[in-house]
């Protein structure tokens, strides 16, 4: 009796193993694609924006400094990780990305 009860401990345990590495497959193979998702929306998103705004030199800076902060937003989502925090640090680098762009097209003038 023993060795049934033992046995039967032994295949539940094969089997909560295995549930949850392939929960941990499946919630991996959601993340791949929502961040594949995210990724190319904004690629298109920036392509379309830099396409609209190709004339005016720099003008595309604002436009797509929002959209890399917006993606990194959505990316952060996807793993549950919160950067409500550090929105403000997330702004600071906007500004940093947007004045290096308008210092380096000054500078190569």
């Amino acid at each position: 009796m023993k060795k049934i009860r033992l046995l039967i401990l032994l295949l539940l345990l094969i089997y909560a193993y295995y549930d949850y590495n392939n929960a941990a497959a499946q919630r991996k193979k959601r993340q791949r694609e929502e961040c594949h998702n995210i990724i190319h929306i904004a690629a298109v998103q920036a392509a379309g924006s830099a396409a609209a705004m190709a004339q005016a030199p720099g003008a595309d800076n604002i436009a797509l400094a929002w959209l890399v902060g917006q993606m990194t937003m959505d990316l952060a989502k996807v793993f549950d990780v919160n950067l409500k925090d550090s929105v403000e640090i997330i702004g600071k680098n906007v500004l940093v990305q947007f004045g290096s762009a308008v210092a380096s097209r000054y500078a190569s003038q």
